[in-house]
């Protein structure tokens, strides 16, 4: 009997949780066949991109006026690296009605390893947010946090913390299953593996090879699910459609509005697509037992150092948080070029 044939869009949303990867306010309201995206998600380069934008205008200039406004506040923090985090604010307000679920704010790639800083980003944003819209709603905003010993205990301490708001947070730059268990100890609400080095998605034409790692999904998944944990995988930087149809089934992913656009109009066979996913295989899993780091640092310093060949994860982990950092500067020093007086 012949299979069906399906929108692939379709498809993979009747499968996984379909997030914009960006925040970009006219794919937002365009949304996806007609229903809005679930989730949008940011960083650096996506922040730099938007002040670019010619849709934006005004936005470089207006975040560096309120950033001044608010600068007495949080006077031991350079004016322009406010300024991004009220930019960043001001789009995620502006995106927030025309999606259903969380947008996701990304702290500062600089602090990565200075857990009291992540803190302090994290609470900022939300005073931030609290300034500029004092009815926002603290359950749809999600902080992503790097990867990092340091930063999960950031994580670990938010989640800790009793009082009415309530600190959501994502581990991004996530390169094995170390930081996969970590952030799940730590209490975040999900993690974010990358399909692709950061670099090979940003500078495809600067990748030494197209070497994805579709599997780090499947196996934080089936581990998250075989101990019941409440940790989910939200999947990134795939380069290609086929990569994103290898993860068919993953919880969620955040994919780039250009490869949404191809595959709202592909249609392609059910038994194909489904073929295609690592999901609808049998595997079994590496890490049939339960782990946990628990406050031992140095065991997983030295087991993260260890995962993939030569030292593979550190070293993505590095040139990841090397692109976002970049990409940090440039969106500040957009912002600080600004002509508006202050």
């Amino acid at each position: 009997m012949a299979s069906s044939t399906v929108n692939v869009l379709e498809y993979l949303r009747s499968h996984t949780q379909v997030d914009l990867d960006a925040l970009d306010i006219e794919v937002a309201k365009k949304m996806a066949l007609g229903r809005p995206f679930e989730d949008a998600t940011s960083n650096p380069i996506d922040i730099f991109t938007q002040l670019q934008n010619p849709a934006n205008a005004g936005l470089a200039e207006q975040s560096l006026l309120t950033a001044s406004e608010l600068h007495p506040l949080h006077p031991t923090l350079r004016l322009e690296e406010l300024a991004v985090e009220v930019a960043a604010t001001i789009l995620t307000i502006r995106i927030i009605p025309h999606i259903h679920g969380k947008v996701h704010l990304m702290v500062n790639p600089h602090y990565a390893y200075d857990t009291q800083n992540i803190l302090n980003t994290t609470r900022r944003y939300h005073s931030i947010l609290h300034h500029l819209n004092p009815t926002y709603d603290p359950s749809r905003i999600v902080m992503k946090v790097p990867a990092t010993w340091e930063g999960m205990q950031a994580c670990k301490i938010l989640t800790a913390d009793d009082t009415p708001l309530r600190i959501q947070t994502l581990a991004t730059t996530v390169f094995s299953m170390q930081q996969c268990i970590l952030a799940a100890e730590a209490g975040c609400i999900s993690v974010s593996p990358f399909i692709n080095d950061l670099e090979s998605v940003v500078y495809p034409s600067d990748a030494e090879s197209d070497n994805p790692d579709l599997q780090l999904c499947y196996t934080a998944q089936t581990y998250y699910t075989q101990h019941g944990l409440a940790t989910r995988v939200k999947a990134c930087a795939a380069t290609s459609i086929e990569q994103i149809l290898r993860l068919v089934g993953v919880h969620a992913h955040t994919i780039d509005p250009v490869h949404l656009d191809v595959m709202a109009v592909q249609w392609r066979s059910e038994a194909e697509l489904r073929a295609l996913s690592l999901f609808g295989q049998t595997q079994r899993s590496q890490y049939d037992g339960s782990l946990s780091y628990g406050n031992d640092k140095a065991r997983f310093q030295r087991d993260f150092a260890a995962s993939g060949a030569g030292r593979a994860a550190q070293g993505k982990l590095d040139r990841a948080l090397d692109v976002f950092g970049e990409f940090q500067k440039k969106a500040e020093r957009r912002i600080g070029d600004c002509d508006c007086g202050v």
